[in-house]
């Protein structure tokens, strides 16, 4: 460099080199985060297993002192299909009948308490007779276990996990963290909620009252269903050997679409008889007022459902009026579960073998007229 600020012709030349360099240079820039695509609805913990079955079940899966924890939230899917996490376990009995058999979990569906354990989510479509089997079916809830591809751009999907935690880690101060496969989401225990039924976690609904009733009328006509395929042909039967009594088959229809608060668990302890005044009293027409499309199918399937109730022990009513008040049942039935998504009865068969079964069972009772 010269003096007066000029430069030699050296000088120039790296100048002008380190000037190019420097404009070539891109300037480096860090990855954006992708966006969380999970968000926390509602935290519910309670004994509601044991409150339905004692510690039994509890202590045959080693979580004794154990309690339910489930979580409720929104998988606000982006532009990409996702594969959802399968379980890795599932389980059979001798029947090949899935069950409360072994521990079906899913390592890909996990909370962490306090950066200290890790639980595994229970697969609830493994546990017949379990209160989660009966969110899956009774509620709009989808458990991400097993879901299968949720579609990019799809709207929302409102889901649910099982957890059985430690109590002592559930203290208000606690924080935890759920991932759902390649997602995860924060939440702190202060906001938990104790219930004493699996009804309660629809309280994160605008209406819960409404979704309560809309999930036990979905119970009701699954049992409904389930009482007219056990008794048209047994009435037959009754019908041919007047020794026989049939005076207690009424009990199975009492409280099915209407009476007070009763959970939609079906195998819970507030069922027909039972009641709970935790729960919101039935009423048809709140049912057939949420769905005006199909209103008409509601009104009738309960009425259907008393009608039979009262047909079976009417000894001037005949096998075929008992029958055709069963077919026109299951003529509603079908067009309904179909509506709601809710595939064959309860939970062991398709709507396909249902069907099967109930055209078997009401050509045997014909065989008795």
């Amino acid at each position: 460099m010269l003096r007066g600020g000029g430069t030699t012709d050296t000088e120039e030349a790296e100048v002008t080199t380190a000037e190019e360099t420097e404009t070539e240079a891109e300037p480096e820039t860090e990855a954006e985060p992708e966006e969380n695509l999970l968000s926390v609805a509602g935290v519910f913990t309670g004994d509601i297993y044991a409150n339905s079955y004692g510690n039994q079940w509890y202590d045959s899966q080693g979580l004794t002192g154990y309690k339910d924890l489930i979580v409720v939230f929104d998988y606000e899917n982006d532009e990409k299909n996702r594969e959802l996490p399968e379980s890795e376990i599932s389980p059979t009995d001798e029947f090949g009948k899935t069950g409360v058999y072994g521990n079906p979990t899913c390592s890909q569906v996990t909370l962490k308490i306090n950066e200290a354990n890790t639980y595994e989510a229970y697969d609830p479509a493994s546990y017949e007779g379990h209160y989660s089997n009966s969110i899956l079916r009774y509620t709009d809830y989808e458990s991400p276990i097993n879901y299968g591809t949720l579609f990019g751009g799809s709207d929302p999907v409102r889901m649910f996990a099982v957890f059985y935690i430690n109590p002592n880690e559930a203290k208000s101060d606690s924080t935890a963290v759920m991932t759902v496969g390649d997602q995860e989401v924060s939440f702190s225990f202060s906001d938990i909620q104790e219930i004493t039924e699996a009804d309660e976690i629809l309280k994160v609904e605008d209406d819960y009252e409404t979704a309560q009733m809309i999930a036990r009328f979905k119970l009701d006509m699954d049992e409904a269903a389930h009482n007219m395929e056990s008794y048209t042909p047994w009435r037959a039967k009754v019908n041919a050997d007047p020794g026989s009594d049939y005076g207690g088959v009424p009990q199975w229809f009492e409280g099915l679409f209407s009476g007070e608060g009763a959970s939609f668990d079906y195998n819970g302890v507030n069922r027909r008889n039972d009641v709970s005044m935790e729960l919101p009293p039935f009423d048809i027409e709140t049912v057939a007022g949420a769905y005006p499309e199909i209103s008409e199918d509601i009104r009738n399937i309960a009425a259907l459902s008393n009608q039979y109730a009262s047909s079976i022990v009417d000894s001037s009513k005949s096998c075929e009026d008992i029958q055709n008040i069963a077919k026109s049942y299951y003529d509603i039935y079908f067009r309904l579960t179909d509506y709601f998504g809710m595939d064959g009865h309860y939970t062991s068969q398709t709507t396909e073998d249902f069907k099967s079964d109930v055209d078997r069972d009401i050509s045997a009772s014909e065989m008795f007229s």
